[in-house]
């Protein structure tokens, strides 16, 4: 982990009083006010801020003494840090000048508090040493930017803050006593935390988030008193605590249980968009406090599942007023990064909590796919400008002091990219990889993927303000954004990295690209056998190399939207298709793909009304107990691993059936701890372990027999289609059939996925029969109860699901799925599925 730097602050005060002196701080740099295009922003300007004196604290060399004449500061002994190895003197010749004082003005120092910055990202954070000293008598003359102030009117400024008024910086506040604050917001502080503005909390807890960020800012909002203290009537929601985007990942759900747990129950909960990183930890605070309510934009609320909230929500569209004790805040529409991204105005402080409409570093992605789009986001800068906030609450990095000077930022950056853009289409760029190369080519490469969604956004703005050339084709812009970007971009990060292998492989794996983005624009169109057998056996070697090539990039693991994959690996027809489509119907295609794994001889065609259309993909020739089952497993992840939208990969048979409906079994498997989670059937046996494996490095030990029917995550799919050691073996000259129950099983020790992987199946199979195939179940023994058992199974698989949202009772489940089903058994399941899949 990288080292802190280091900052001293001093508290300079006068004899016999409590005033001190504190300095006008200056702002961020900006572009000279004549310079081209910088009109519009003069009247943004930030109002003064004045903080105590403050100035960097370097560390000694090993080589230095650490015994320095100067400044010696008192009560050091109990600082977590040695002040010896520090160069304190050069420190404080700074903060002095700032001030107009000389060291000969002022008598002893002493240390007042250290403070560690919490783990905001992407640096490893700043930590302060507070000193204070008093002057022996009040100067007559003072700098410009220098002025006394004291506790009590510093506090008024800090709490009852006035927009385009005079602000109070971080180190004063932090400065006072906790004994002399009224702020009850403590129930974090078994956590890194960071309380400024007063009443905000901010615990930056560790999240699925992109780079450079490691953490998502959990913002804890408490009440003073025990009641709402404001005498208006018109709060749209109130509570004695607020939390907002408990996004925490899975590893640190305890913290987040426990802080919950100290809170007061009457909670109120609000999620500024639907990213994993903003809810991960929605379910946990459910569990702890179920009667807590959730404020979201419907948009927002609709893309999160129920294994994160399964409960009402109550929704909101901006300007709702929220009461927490004598605490006021404002719901704010903030369209752009999604079209249900939400701020909020914290009213005592002036300060605005903006979601991931601005990060701590760098410029935010916009999700087209959720609704982000370029002008919602212009507009919502704008609109955020015109509040004048005092500071910016980001929900990645650390609090910004300079809101307009940020804001004004983000806006010179997006009309200078589109600049930059337009200039590139006008020089002859005509596909989005020219367009991005261009555009960000003094941007490290591994971050084109996530800069080529924001540059889609930007051309679509450039065109829909009619700024783009007339011979510019948006038509074949939006066909490059796909696989074609991809591939030159691969073999773009390949040269930045000089690595002969990766570029090979690289070359290789966009030479495949194209090979089968050409390939698969022929559908599903009928093919004499032979023929469509010999154009899929050079199908299946490009999917494979392919899908082996993702690993080299490791982004790409992370770039996905939460899409669940179903695979059907079949000989033909399915026969249980209709009910299938009553599991799919009504449901939001950007939560799901299909594909189908059918006989290479299979022409038959679903009805274009079917979500089963166009879904087959290159096959080759499987039979029983052949290792060819698991080709095809490879080959269908191979396929679903091409759309980065996928995240989970479930594989199903002709005979699977749903025991739940489409919102269940996407809640469960794209939410709560789950998420990363793989289900593989794998437990220890002698069965088959014949020598030629012990030979071949994998031990009884490690020898595992499972059920084929897996759902994994995009990690560990990428890891079996790239997989090729023990692939070589399970293939070799053994002499033993059945090997697709004991490949992946394997995998799961021999790749070591222990604590990611559960060793059981989400697909109910009854092998009572003791025979080589399992029970089938035809018509006569269809009955809810069958189906009800086969879902629960034992009881004791940890998914619980609450149902709608009309105070069903909690229920809890082992099997989201089950086999093997005849097909006269269609109509009877379908007459039970609609109330089956009600829970």
């Amino acid at each position: 982990m990288a080292t802190p730097s280091y900052r001293i602050a001093a508290a300079v005060t006068a004899p016999s009083t409590s005033e001190f002196l504190v300095v006008r701080q200056l702002p961020p740099p900006s572009p000279p006010s004549t310079a081209l295009g910088e009109e519009e922003y003069r009247r943004y300007v930030d109002s003064d801020l004045y903080d105590l004196p403050s100035a960097p604290l370097r560390r000694l060399a090993a080589e230095e003494d650490p015994v320095r004449p100067g400044v010696a500061v008192g009560g050091v002994d109990d600082c977590r840090l040695d002040l010896s190895r520090f160069d304190v003197p050069a420190a404080l010749d700074q903060i002095l000048n700032q001030l107009g004082l000389t060291s000969a003005m002022c008598g002893e120092w002493r240390l007042l508090k250290y403070v560690e910055e919490p783990e905001f990202g992407p640096d490893a954070g700043v930590n302060t040493v507070l000193i204070v000293g008093s002057v022996e008598s009040k100067p007559e003359v003072l700098q410009d930017s220098c002025k006394w102030m004291s506790k009590e009117g510093a506090w008024e400024m800090l709490s009852g803050v006035k927009p385009g008024g005079t602000r109070i910086g971080p180190y004063v506040y932090i400065g006072f006593p906790k004994s002399e604050l009224s702020s009850n917001c403590i129930a974090a502080s078994a956590l890194a935390s960071q309380e400024y503005p007063p009443g905000l909390m901010l615990i930056p807890m560790k999240s699925r988030t992109l780079s450079p960020f490691r953490t998502t800012n959990l913002v804890v909002v408490q009440a003073n008193g025990g009641a709402c203290g404001s005498k208006r009537s018109d709060f749209f929601a109130c509570g004695d605590a607020l939390l907002i985007d408990p996004g925490c990942c899975s590893q640190v759900h305890t913290e987040l249980a426990d802080l919950v747990n100290s809170l007061p129950k009457k909670l109120v909960l609000l999620v500024t968009h639907h990213h994993n990183d903003h809810i991960d930890g929605l379910s946990v605070v459910q569990r702890c406090n179920p009667d807590a309510v959730l404020l979201t934009h419907q948009n927002t609320m609709k893309r999160i599942g129920k294994g994160n909230w399964s409960s009402g929500y109550t929704a909101v569209t901006g300007g709702e007023n929220i009461c927490i004790g004598d605490q006021e805040l404002q719901v704010v529409f903030a369209p752009g990064h999604t079209d249900g991204h939400m701020g909020v105005l914290h009213v005592n402080t002036n300060a605005l909590i903006v979601g991931d409409h601005c990060v701590g570093h760098g410029s935010a992605t916009l999700d087209s796919r959720a609704g982000g789009n370029m002008k919602d986001y212009f507009q919502t800068t704008y609109k955020f400008l015109d509040m004048s906030p005092h500071v910016l609450v980001p929900m990645h990095g650390r609090v910004n002091l300079w809101p307009r000077h940020m804001l004004c930022g983000y806006l010179r950056n997006r009309r200078a990219r589109e600049a930059s853009m337009l200039q590139s289409i006008e020089n002859g760029a005509q596909t989005l990889f020219d367009i991005v190369s261009r555009t960000y080519c003094d941007v490290d490469r591994k971050l084109w993927i996530p800069a080529s969604f924001n540059v889609r956004l930007h051309v679509e703005h450039l065109n829909s303000q009619h700024k783009l050339p007339k011979y510019f084709s948006m038509e074949k812009f939006q066909s490059s954004c796909g696989i074609h970007f991809f591939c030159r971009w691969a073999v773009a990060y390949a040269l930045s990295r000089t690595s002969p292998a990766i570029l090979a492989g690289s070359a290789l794996a966009g030479g495949l690209v194209v090979a089968y983005a050409l390939g698969r624009n022929t559908g599903n169109q009928p093919q004499d056998s032979a023929r469509r057998m010999a154009s899929n056996t050079a199908k299946t070697m490009q999917l494979l190399h392919l899908g082996s090539m993702l690993n080299l990039f490791p982004v790409l693991l992370l770039i996905s939207f939460g899409f669940v994959a179903f695979l059907f690996l079949v000989q033909g027809a399915l026969p249980l298709w209709p009910l299938w489509e009553i599991f799919f119907n009504g449901q939001d295609k950007e939560l799901y793909s299909i594909y189908v794994h059918a006989s290479p001889g299979y022409t038959d065609l679903a009805p274009k009304e079917s979500v089963f259309y166009g879904r087959l993909i290159p096959s080759q020739g499987t039979k029983w107990g052949d290792m060819n089952l698991v080709d095809a497993e490879r080959r269908l992840l191979a396929t679903a691993l091409l759309d980065l939208g996928n995240a989970r990969f479930a594989l199903f048979s002709e005979s699977c059936i749903p025991l739940l409906g489409f919102p269940a079994v996407y809640a469960h498997l794209t939410g709560g701890s789950n998420t990363n989670v793989s289900f593989v059937d794998s437990y220890p046996i002698k069965e088959r372990h014949d020598p030629f494996f012990a030979d071949r490095n994998i031990s009884l030990a490690q020898w595992r027999k499972g059920s084929q029917w897996f759902e994994m995550d995009r990690t560990t799919a990428v890891e079996v289609v790239a997989e090729e050691r023990w692939y070589a073996v399970f293939r070799g000259d053994h002499g033993m059939l059945n090997m697709e129950e004991h490949y992946l099983p394997t995998l799961v020790t021999l790749l070591r996925w222990g604590a990611r992987c559960e060793n059981r199946t989400l697909t109910y199979v009854d092998w009572s029969t003791r025979r080589e195939h399992p029970r089938s179940f035809p018509e006569k023994d269809i009955t809810a109860e069958l189906l009800e058992g086969m879902r629960r199974g034992d009881g004791k698989c940890g998914y619980k699901y609450h149902g709608d949202d009309d105070g069903a009772s909690e229920v809890e489940f082992c099997h989201l799925f089950a086999r093997k089903f005849s097909k006269d058994a269609l109509t009877k399941l379908i007459q039970l599925a609609p109330e089956l899949w009600l829970v």
